[in-house]
């Protein structure tokens, strides 16, 4: 953005850290797919105020592990056998998994959190307010041109 916060009299306030994370998303929280957390999370939602009044949170990733690549660069396609928890690189496009077991390329995952009610993160959060309906929008518009035509009547008398 070319802001330049140590510039002479720029003013920002840092962000705080606190020691222990939130919502750890790099944590293993995936044994289903041995443990492995995603390499980058590609959305995180915050649903709307529970009745216990926390909050449920989503956090989702596309199949990234699906495909990586070595250090020379080299792309393999990762599959993954549920039952075993085992996982096997093979050439891109190239099936090698035994097809007496079931392997297969990792799924996208979305991952469910459940705040509290007294979540100190949560407490500071404000909810956005919900956009109009398309109903209210409509009427809105029918009402606009009304009142335009009229003024164009009004203007001919």
């Amino acid at each position: 953005s070319g802001i330049d916060l140590d510039a002479p009299g720029a003013s920002f306030t840092p962000v705080a850290k606190s020691p222990a994370p939130w919502i750890n998303l790099a944590a293993n929280t995936l044994p289903q797919l041995g443990n492995l957390s995603p390499e980058k999370w590609e959305g995180l939602a915050i649903g709307p105020r529970l009745a216990d009044g926390g909050y449920l949170i989503l956090a989702g990733t596309d199949n990234d592990y699906s495909v990586t690549q070595n250090a020379s660069g080299v792309q393999f396609d990762v599959y993954f056998n549920f039952l075993t928890g085992q996982r096997l690189e093979c050439a891109l496009g190239v099936a090698c998994a035994p097809a007496s077991e079931p392997w297969s390329l990792l799924p996208g995952v979305l991952h469910a959190y459940l705040t509290t009610a007294g979540d100190a993160v949560m407490a500071r959060y404000v909810a956005p307010v919900p956009e109009p309906a398309a109903a209210t929008l409509a009427l809105t518009g029918f009402a606009l041109l009304f009142l335009a035509g009229g003024r164009k009547r009004s203007g001919r008398t």
